[in-house]
């Protein structure tokens, strides 16, 4: 199972059919048109947009979702930015590369990728992607088409198939030049919040991964903190010893 965090909420079901999972006692009926969650991740582009925060006090919430007809303004700039991350066992910071690629004509795709070794070597390593894309189309027209690339590519990686079973097209195809290693889902703790077993390990031998891996230049973390303004600042809120399953956070800024 794969997990979704859009704009600070968790949402199940990271695939488009299911993402309006909802607490059984949530009466529907109850809830007026803004509080329902679309049925799909395409009808979720088409309803909202995000705009960011003037007066910030949380760091961790800097923008707030506006489903669209709330707005006047039906052209916006759109831009969506993604992270994945899977098995957290050390966040050491000196050990990251980076690097730039497109994912299709004129817009602009910026990838980054964090890999934290454990005592072990690598056999818990994590790997992170993070993908920026941004245009002036039709809103959310680039992020629905980016999102059925992403979809497919963690698919591919993960599960080792494509889902549409067949060749991705050439934009599509996303050199991340590493793999994504994941770890079967042990057992659930209260909340239901995803747990691993420390001692579960189907990873190759360190040695034999560590011949696919750069590490030579720094990762550069940032944030978005308004339009065309980029600040650095801190990554992930994991620490040494934290088990999670493969999660995904996708945020419109």
């Amino acid at each position: 199972m794969s997990l979704i965090v859009y704009n600070g909420w968790l949402l199940r079901d990271f695939w488009p059919r299911g993402l309006a999972w909802r607490p059984a006692q949530v009466d529907i009926a109850q809830l007026t048109t803004w509080q329902l969650v679309p049925e799909t991740f395409e009808e979720l582009m088409r309803w909202a947009t995000v705009k960011h925060f003037k007066n910030i006090r949380e760091v961790s919430r800097q923008n707030q979702l506006l489903y669209r007809h709330l707005l006047s303004d039906g052209e916006c700039k759109t831009a969506v930015a993604m992270c994945m991350y899977g098995f957290v066992k050390d966040l050491d910071l000196r050990q990251l590369g980076n690097w730039n690629g497109y994912i299709f004509p004129s817009v602009p795709l910026q990838m980054m990728l964090i890999i934290v070794r454990d005592s072990d070597g690598a056999s818990r390593a994590l790997q992170s992607l993070t993908l920026h894309s941004c245009g002036y189309v039709d809103p959310f027209e680039v992020q629905c088409r980016m999102y059925t690339h992403i979809q497919r590519l963690v698919n591919t990686q993960i599960n080792g198939i494509d889902p549409g079973d067949r060749v991705l097209p050439p934009e599509a195809q996303l050199n991340t030049h590493r793999r994504v290693f994941v770890r079967p889902l042990a057992n659930q703790r209260a909340g239901n919040e995803p747990r691993i077993a420390a001692d579960s390990d189907i990873c190759p031998i360190p040695s034999d991964m560590q011949t696919a891996w750069a590490l030579n230049s720094p990762l550069v973390v940032y944030r978005v903190m308004a339009e065309s303004e980029i600040v650095a600042g801190n990554y992930y809120d994991v620490h040494k010893g934290d088990f999670v399953e493969v999660v995904v956070t996708f945020d419109i800024v």
